[in-house]
C-alpha cells in the first residue's frame, strides 16, 4: 500500500521537481536538526519510559532503556504500537519484571500517545478550515476526539471507582469489577489518578517537540509558515498518519501534511526557483521521513546487535547462578 501511494504521489509531483526542492534545504541546518531531534526523543523518551517503569513496577535506569529502545526502533518503523510490545518483552528479558505488568504498562504509555496526538489534532480544529483532499476533517476529528474522551472517562471511572469493596458486595458490583481480578491488568488496578497524570505530562514532550521541529524544518527551505498554522495543522497530520493505511504513515502523512500546510505557505521569490508550494512540502516532508526512518533503522541495526550480545551474556550469567544455587543445596542436603 505504501508503494502504491507513494507511485501516486509522484505522479502529482514529479520527481524532478522534488529533487529540485529538497536542493533548496539547508544541509548544514538539515542534519543537525535530524540528529538533535533524533537524540532528543532517544533521551526525553528512555527517560520517561523509566519514570512510568519505576512509578508502576520497578526502579529502572534511562540508561539501561537506550539500547532496547533503539533496537526496537526497527518494528516501530512498521507498527508503533508492535516496537512497544517489544520494548515491553525487551525489558522484561532484562530485568525479569512480570510481562503482563510491562504489557498493560506500555499500551498505557501507547494510549497517552494517541491521547496527545488526537487532542493536539482537536484543538487544531479551531484554527480555521483543514481539508485532504478536499474533504473537511474537521467533524471527523472532533468525533473522534470525543469517543476517545468518552473512553477515557469510562476507563478512569471503572479502574478508579469501581475497586472491588467500595460499593458493596453485590452479585452485580462483583460481576462487573471482574477484570480486577485478571493478572494482566493489575497494573490498572493498582494505578491511581496521580499516576495517570503522571503518564500524560511525561509523555507530552514527544508530539509537542514533533510539531516545533516542523516549524523549524520549513525555514531551512527558506519558506514561512505562521506557527498558529503549524500549530492547527501538524498534529492532524501525524493523526492521519496513524490510520494504519501503510507501515508508519509512509504516503499518507506526507499528502496530509502538504494539503493542510500549503494554503498558508510563504515561499520567497528568489528562492521558489520554479517549484510549487505542494512540490516544496511534499519534498520537505519526504526527506525529513527519510532521514527520521534513517536514523531510526541504521542505530536501531546497531542497537539491536549489542542487544543480542547483552541478553545472551545475562542469561549465560543466569544460568550460572541458577546452576551455582542448586550445586550449594544439594551440597547442604547432604
Amino acid at each position: 500500500m505504501a508503494s502504491a501511494i507513494l507511485w501516486w504521489l509522484f505522479h502529482l509531483y514529479p520527481i524532478d521537481q522534488v529533487v529540485r526542492a529538497v536542493r533548496l534545504v539547508q544541509p548544514v541546518g538539515f542534519v543537525a536538526l535530524a540528529l538533535g531531534y533524533f537524540l532528543a526523543n532517544w533521551m526525553v523518551d528512555c527517560a520517561g519510559t523509566a519514570s512510568i517503569l519505576t512509578r508502576l513496577i520497578a526502579p529502572i535506569s534511562w540508561r539501561a532503556l537506550l539500547v532496547p529502545r533503539a533496537a526496537t526502533y526497527l518494528l516501530a518503523l512498521i507498527n508503533y504500537g508492535a516496537g512497544q510490545a517489544a520494548l515491553a518483552l525487551a525489558v522484561q528479558r532484562r530485568r525479569r519484571a512480570p510481562l503482563e505488568d510491562l504489557l498493560s504498562t506500555f499500551f498505557l504509555i501507547t494510549a497517552a500517545d494517541l491521547f496527545w496526538i488526537i487532542s493536539l489534532a482537536y484543538v487544531g480544529t479551531f484554527f480555521g478550515e483543514h481539508r485532504v483532499l478536499g474533504f473537511d476533517l474537521t467533524p471527523s476529528i472532533r468525533l473522534v476526539a470525543a469517543v476517545t474522551y468518552l473512553l477515557t472517562a469510562a476507563h478512569l471511572t471503572y479502574w478508579l471507582v469501581l475497586r472491588p469493596g467500595t460499593h458493596g458486595q453485590s452479585r452485580f458490583m462483583r460481576r462487573l469489577g471482574f477484570l480486577h481480578t485478571k493478572r494482566i491488568f493489575a497494573i490498572f488496578a493498582r494505578a491511581r489518578l496521580r499516576d495517570y497524570l503522571q503518564v500524560i505530562m511525561v509523555r507530552s514532550a514527544i508530539p509537542c517537540t514533533a510539531v516545533l521541529v516542523i516549524y523549524a524544518l520549513v525555514h531551512l527551505f527558506g519558506a514561512h509558515i505562521p506557527f498558529a498554522a503549524i500549530l492547527g495543522n501538524v498534529p492532524i497530520a501525524f493523526l492521519i498518519g496513524v490510520i494504519p493505511i501503510s507501515w508508519g504513515g509512509v504516503g499518507t502523512s506526507n499528502k496530509a501534511l502538504v494539503d493542510l500546510l500549503v494554503p498558508h505557505l510563504q515561499i520567497a521569490p528568489d528562492l521558489a526557483a520554479g517549484v510549487s508550494g505542494p512540490e516544496l512540502l511534499f519534498a520537505m516532508s519526504l526527506l525529513w521521513m527519510l532521514g527520521n526512518y534513517g536514523l531510526k533503522a541504521c542505530v536501531g541495526l546497531l542497537a539491536w546487535r549489542r542487544f543480542r550480545t547483552e541478553t545472551a551474556h545475562s542469561y549465560a550469567t543466569h544460568a550460572v547462578d541458577n546452576s551455582s544455587c542448586a550445586a550449594v543445596s544439594q551440597a547442604r542436603s547432604q
